[in-house]
C-alpha cells in the first residue's frame, strides 16, 4: 500500500488485506501538491471539519471536485415548451437539443441544414428545393401527397407539410428545440423519428432592431434585419426579412444552360400583436419566402439501370465540377425549379387564474415548380 503523509491525526486503514484502497479523515484542510514522484496532501489550518482522500496505486484522488472552496456560478436555467408546457430543460422528461438565438450566431446557423451540423443523430441533405431530414435514423427522402415526412418541423407552432417549406433561411429565432425520439402523442403521425421546432423572438413593447450583412466567394451576399415597432401601449409590429444569393460553382457545358450549386432566396415576415387586456392578445402574423436552388446532379451510368437520367443530364466523366443538362435551357426551363411559401397565422392567447388557453389558426400554400 502507498504511504499516506500527512499533517493530522486520526488515520486508519479501510480492507488493507483485500484493497489498497485508504481512507484518510483529518480535521484539517488538505490540498494535493504535485511532485515529481506522487500527489501528497498536506494539511494548513483548518477551514472544513473533514475531508476523505480515496488512493489508489501511486496516485491520489480528491472525493470532491476540489478541497479549495472556488466559487461556482449558477448553470443558466434554460425554459423549453417541448411539451405544450413551460418547464426547465433538466425536469423534462425527454432527450431534446436546445439552441439560443445567441447559439445559432455564434456557429453561423442562417437555415435548417445547419442545425444539422450542431445536432447529435440529426442529418440534412438537400437536393434543390426538397429536404431529406433524419433524426436518429429515421426519415423519409421524398415528401410529397401520400408521402409524409418521418421527422415534423413547426415554426411558431405552425407545422410544415412539405420538407421543401423547411429550406429557407431562419431570421429572429428565440430558440429551436430538436426532439429526438417518437412524438406522436403530442405532435401526431408524422413524428417518428423526432421534430424539430422553430420559436420566434416574441412581439415585445420596444422599440429594438438590428441587421447583419455578410460576403463570400462565388459572390455570395447575405443581409437580413428585424425591426420591432411599438405603435401604442398595447399594439405593436414586428418584422423581418433576409435575402442570400450565390452564383453556381458547378459549369453547365451545354449552352444557354445555367450552373449548379448557385442560390437564390429571400424570406420576408411580419407580426402585429394587440394586447386586448392583460389577460388576451392576439397575434396575427404573414410570412412569404422564395428559393430558387439548383443543388447538386447526380453522376449517370447507361449500364447501371438508370439509364434514363442521361436524357436530363449528370456529372461529366472528365470533371466532377462541370455538368451537361439540357433540362437547365432557356426553352425547357427557362428560371429553373423554384418553390414559393406563403403563410398566414392567428393566435389568441387567453390565462386565467388556474390555467392558459391558446388558439393557434394558420394557412399555408406551398408553389413547387421542378422541371418546365
Amino acid at each position: 500500500m502507498m504511504p499516506i503523509w500527512g499533517g493530522g491525526r486520526n488515520i486508519k486503514t479501510i480492507g488493507q488485506e483485500k484493497s489498497n484502497v485508504c481512507r484518510l479523515n483529518i480535521p484539517y484542510y488538505c490540498v494535493l501538491k504535485e511532485t515529481a514522484e506522487v500527489s501528497r496532501p498536506s494539511c494548513q489550518l483548518p477551514r472544513t471539519p473533514w475531508c476523505t482522500l480515496i488512493c489508489s496505486g501511486s496516485r491520489c484522488f480528491s472525493a470532491f471536485n476540489g478541497f479549495r472552496a472556488v466559487p461556482t456560478g449558477n448553470l443558466e436555467e434554460v425554459i423549453i415548451t417541448s411539451q405544450k408546457k413551460q418547464e426547465s430543460l433538466l425536469d423534462a422528461a425527454i432527450d431534446v437539443s436546445v439552441f439560443s438565438g445567441e447559439d445559432l450566431e455564434k456557429y453561423a446557423v442562417t437555415d435548417m441544414s445547419g442545425v444539422a451540423l450542431v445536432t447529435p443523430g440529426l442529418t440534412f441533405q438537400n437536393t434543390g428545393v426538397w429536404a431529406q431530414i433524419y433524426l436518429r435514423g429515421v426519415g423519409t427522402r421524398v415528401s410529397q401527397a401520400g408521402l409524409d415526412t418521418g421527422v415534423a418541423v413547426y415554426v411558431d407552432d405552425r407545422y410544415v407539410g412539405r420538407q421543401s417549406g423547411v429550406m429557407f433561411g431562419m431570421t429572429d429565432v428565440n430558440r429551436i428545440e430538436v426532439l429526438k425520439g417518437p412524438q406522436g402523442v403530442l405532435f401526431g403521425r408524422n413524428s417518428t423519428g423526432g421534430a424539430i421546432r422553430v420559436i420566434s423572438n416574441p412581439v415585445s413593447d420596444q422599440l429594438e432592431g438590428d441587421i447583419t450583412v455578410g460576403a463570400g466567394d462565388y459572390s455570395y451576399r447575405h443581409a437580413r434585419g428585424t425591426i420591432n415597432v411599438p405603435i401604442t401601449d398595447n399594439f405593436a409590429i414586428r418584422a423581418s426579412a433576409q435575402q442570400r444569393k450565390r452564383d453556381g460553382f458547378k459549369e453547365n457545358i451545354i449552352e444557354g444552360g445555367y450552373d449548379y450549386d448557385d442560390l437564390d432566396e429571400f424570406m420576408a415576415r411580419i407580426r402585429a400583436r394587440w394586447d386586448v387586456t392583460e389577460n388576451v392578445s392576439i397575434e396575427l402574423g404573414h410570412m412569404f419566402a422564395s428559393l430558387k436552388d439548383l443543388a447538386n446532379m447526380g453522376a449517370v451510368s447507361a449500364d447501371s439501370g438508370i439509364a434514363r437520367g442521361i436524357a436530363f443530364g449528370g456529372i461529366t466523366t472528365t470533371d466532377r465540377f462541370k455538368i451537361a443538362s439540357s433540362t437547365t435551357g432557356p426553352d425547357l426551363n427557362p428560371d429553373g425549379p423554384k418553390h414559393h411559401m406563403y403563410s398566414s397565422s392567428l393566435r389568441l392567447d387567453a390565462s386565467f387564474s388556474a390555467f392558459d388557453v391558446a388558439a393557434y389558426v394558420t394557412d399555408a400554400s406551398n408553389n413547387e415548380r421542378r422541371l418546365g
